[in-house]
């Protein structure tokens, strides 16, 4: 953080403590993935719901604030509330252009234009992704509407937010990596950062939970993650399956 942030003092906020930290937490239920990310898992979410609001209760005794009931709106609802363009049309208009200007850093002439992988995906479908990438050559947006369309979803996201931060009276929003907090994050350009919590008894997959906090203010963040790390030592271990 010293070279992507430099003159600011992170280090200072590495206190380890909870004390003054107030924390708006998003309900599991109400958050996380839909289906059509991730097909739940009874066994695994119950785990992971459970030990998350025990670590906030945990927290909470430590000196923190935790509010419960938040309202942030999702995604979906930012884009009916404010006439959005969605996330998944700019990411399909962003595909083309994005991969080839990586395919110019390298010096193979057969994978050169964005048509060349969506050819050899085609050629090579038993062996690679499914046709993700094809969706880059369906988009019908055009690069005015593109931009247009981008700055007016990462104002509406970034109004949103920061409604939920103002009425919750909070320093930072956290909430399950089962969730698309991330990809609020990314549309209003407020920084984010993960921390592990556990294991799953199910089938040994970690989960941990996200800390979001305001542009400008990525101290909070760090803040968080030293009274976490602090607080679960433990949860730093590397996956169980992988150790033995």
């Amino acid at each position: 953080m010293d070279i992507l942030l430099p003159g600011r003092d992170f280090g200072s906020h590495l206190t380890k403590s909870w004390n003054g930290i107030c924390i708006a937490y998003l309900d599991y239920k109400n958050w996380q993935f839909p289906d059509s990310v991730c097909e739940k898992t009874p066994a695994l979410d119950t785990q992971h719901e459970l030990e998350m609001l025990e670590a906030l209760k945990n927290v909470e005794s430590l000196g923190a604030q935790v509010t419960y009931d938040v309202s942030l709106i999702s995604l979906p609802e930012i884009t009916e509330k404010y006439k959005t363009v969605t996330m998944g049309e700019i990411g399909r208009h962003q595909l083309a252009f994005v991969i080839s200007r990586f395919l110019g850093l390298f010096n193979n002439p057969q994978l050169r234009t964005f048509q060349n992988p969506v050819t050899f995906n085609k050629e090579h479908a038993a062996e690679e992704l499914p046709p993700v990438l094809e969706n880059g050559l369906n988009g019908s947006m055009t690069d005015e509407k593109y931009h247009s369309g981008l700055a007016h979803l990462r104002q509406s996201v970034w109004h949103a937010v920061h409604l939920c931060l103002e009425e919750s009276n909070v320093d930072v929003i956290m909430a399950s990596g089962e969730t698309l907090l991330p990809s609020i994050a990314a549309c209003a350009g407020y920084p984010i950062g993960s921390i592990p919590l556990g294991f799953s008894t199910y089938n040994g997959r970690p989960f941990g939970m996200e800390i979001m906090s305001r542009n400008g203010e990525e101290e909070k963040i760090f803040q968080v993650m030293s009274a976490w790390e602090a607080m679960f030592p433990e949860a730093r271990q590397p996956p169980p399956l992988l150790v033995n």
